[in-house]
């Protein structure tokens, strides 16, 4: 068992290389960058790029991106201009919150109704329930997404339009998620 752990941590970290450094590379062949967008001057683009470190060779990127990334430290954003860390942490609570409540709905139907289908085979009910999570099952992702949408305005039992921003006044993010 170790060494099946082992040999699928080298291949996941395999992966992850290959993948960064395919990534890095087509970033590095395309043609510009990302502060060619801007329509800055030439001599604030270079003072840009020289601090951004766009102008250092490939290899020397590529390691300083992977030491970076090991520390946990994925650089600024530059739509935001705030660290992309302080970004994702506004937004882990509310993806997790969203995460675990798929989870709750999906075991607490799941399990149940997955029971009752085992439990009786041949009934009506039974290939009820199998036909009706067949045809959800086959529903493509963003038509379902449309339709739930859809469904969460229509009925207002859901927040379709959020929960608000991340740090309101008077309301603890568990109780917005749980009032909302």
């Amino acid at each position: 068992m170790p060494l099946f752990l082992a040999r699928r941590m080298f291949r996941a970290l395999l992966l992850v290389v290959i993948v960064s450094s395919a990534a890095l590379l087509l970033v590095h062949l395309a043609p510009g960058d990302s502060l060619d967008r801007f329509g800055s001057d030439p001599a604030a683009a270079s003072a840009e790029r020289a601090r951004l470190g766009f102008d250092r060779p490939f290899l020397e990127q590529y390691a300083s991106w992977l030491s970076r990334t090991a520390r946990l430290d994925f650089g600024e954003s530059t739509h935001f201009r705030r660290p992309v860390v302080s970004l994702l942490a506004e937004r882990v609570p509310r993806t997790l919150l969203l995460g675990l409540s798929a989870l709750v709905l999906a075991i607490g139907l799941g399990i149940p109704l997955g029971v009752s289908v085992g439990a009786a085979p041949g009934r009506w009910s039974s290939r009820m329930i199998s036909a009706v999570s067949m045809l959800l099952v086959s529903v493509p992702p963003l038509i379902m997404s449309l339709v739930l949408l859809l469904i969460a305005v229509r009925t207002g039992w859901l927040p379709a339009g959020g929960l608000g921003p991340p740090l309101d006044a008077g309301a603890s993010f568990a109780e917005r998620a749980l009032l909302t």
